[in-house]
């Protein structure tokens, strides 16, 4: 099994095309409710290709883009190197690279499952100034409302055992914040609805960017794109298929600061 910084290595590029975004409306507790408003420093922590990274910064807020991957990193670069409010950095939950106290709140985009609570909470204490905040966002598949998304499901389940294993540690993201959250931390959730047109190439990239997905060399790859691209001829309308997501977010900040 890879480390889990290896895991996207060579995934990155359909991580980048693939994933869906977050709503502005899931970020939009880290100012009105924890009081970190732009334009305060965020670290984003794992951030991956930077999906989480695009939305901070057309919030206005400065961004500490921290990504361990170098293949996912090259992505981020690339798409945000020459932004001045964004600050790519190789680093990791455990060791941001970060001076202390430099950092008014953390973020992180489906990436807290990767962290180790012990040593992320004790970075997390050293980084973030007096008051900070943590809040993380996690997309979850809406399979029930519509005829696509249990068939996806379903196509997954037969072709590949590694999504059963996937699926069946789905982690609890406000067991996870609260695992990293230093001292006496007020934990919030918020729910936010939104949903993902696709194209045929974007169904393949979202199924490819995932941790389960058939590597390069794997003989169920060709399998699996063909099956794919005639699920995809069967439920498209005008060229797309649609996954409806919803984003959870958890907002952790000290006890007694909400705005």
């Amino acid at each position: 099994m890879l480390p889990p910084t290896d895991v996207y290595t060579s995934r990155a590029t359909s991580y980048a095309r693939g994933r869906p975004g977050y709503p502005l409306a899931s970020l939009t507790p880290l100012a009105s409710v924890a009081g970190v408003a732009p334009p305060a420093v965020l670290a984003d922590v794992g951030a991956g290709t930077g999906i989480l990274t695009g939305s901070l910064l057309r919030l206005r807020y400065r961004v500490r883009a921290i990504e361990p991957n170098p293949a996912m990193r090259t992505v981020l670069l690339r798409t945000f190197g020459n932004d001045a409010a964004c600050l790519p950095l190789a680093g990791s939950a455990e060791a941001t690279g970060l001076p202390a106290r430099s950092v008014d709140a953390i973020t992180m985009g489906q990436s807290l499952h990767w962290f180790d609570p012990a040593r992320t909470r004790r970075e997390f204490a050293r980084v973030l100034r007096p008051g900070g905040a943590l809040l993380a966002l996690w997309n979850e598949v809406r399979c029930r409302e519509c005829a696509f998304c249990p068939a996806l499901d379903e196509l997954l389940a037969a072709l590949l055992d590694t999504y059963a294993e996937a699926k069946a540690k789905d982690p609890d993201p406000v067991a996870l914040m609260r695992a990293v959250a230093p001292g006496e931390a007020s934990v919030r959730v918020y729910e936010v609805r939104h949903e993902q047109a696709l194209t045929r190439d974007g169904l393949w990239n979202r199924v490819d960017s995932t941790s389960y997905a058939p590597g390069r060399h794997d003989t169920l790859r060709p399998l699996l794109e063909h099956r794919l691209a005639e699920l995809f001829r069967h439920h498209a309308v005008d060229g797309r298929v649609v996954l409806h997501y919803t984003t959870t977010t958890v907002l952790a900040f000290p006890a007694g600061a909400a705005a």
